[in-house]
């Protein structure tokens, strides 16, 4: 980050990539190491990737099952609460 500066992802998408994997992938592997089960907060509707994801689903790589109460809901669903 001192290379490139507090800004550098601005400049490239490996920049960007790199940014990511810095503040947030390494960050979410640390918090995630000795956890069982991962809940998350994404709705279908955030993005294509995500229409069909499952509730529940098995993450290969950390090894830990991903919870995704949400997935179903849509924006205005928190505004009922």
């Amino acid at each position: 980050m001192i290379e490139k500066g507090v800004n550098g992802f601005y400049h490239s998408v490996e920049n960007r990539k790199e940014c990511c994997f810095i503040r947030k992938v390494k960050p979410l592997n640390r918090a995630l190491e000795n956890a069982k089960v991962w809940v998350t907060g994404l709705r279908s509707e955030q993005s294509e990737n995500r229409e069909n994801m499952p509730i529940l689903e098995w993450d290969e790589e950390r090894k830990l099952y991903k919870y995704n109460p949400l997935i179903n809901w849509n924006y205005g669903m928190f505004w009922i609460i």
